[in-house]
């Protein structure tokens, strides 16, 4: 069980991101407007990095261990030159593996 707060997060004006609670009531998850980052951004990098954080929860959602995500893309990729040499991808057992492997470790719930 996950003890991050449940997806969609969405991003408002000033880089402040925030989630729908109860009753329709808005939390502020995190903020990183001006104040937050003691004035070394500029606005248009806050909205930005509030923006990216926002995408990257979302895309994680259903997701039990979002760390395993860049091994499950270099699992991916290493089907690349097979799939691109018109190979079948069944016959390399190795990538297989790598696969089956990167993707129950996406559903593995982080310890």
């Amino acid at each position: 069980m996950s003890n991050w707060t449940k997806e969609p997060w969405n991003v408002m004006p000033s880089g402040v991101v925030i989630v729908s609670g109860p009753i329709g009531k808005l939390s502020i998850i995190a903020s990183c407007d001006s104040e937050s980052s003691l004035g070394i951004q500029s606005e248009l990098e806050q909205d930005a990095n509030a923006a990216r954080i926002v995408d990257c929860v979302n895309a994680c959602a259903g997701i039990a261990n979002p760390a395993a995500i860049k091994d499950a893309v270099a699992a991916l990729k290493s089907l690349l030159p097979i799939a691109e040499n018109g190979v079948s991808w069944a016959s390399d057992e190795n990538a297989v593996k790598k696969v089956h492997a990167a993707l129950a470790a996406l559903r593995k719930e982080q310890q």
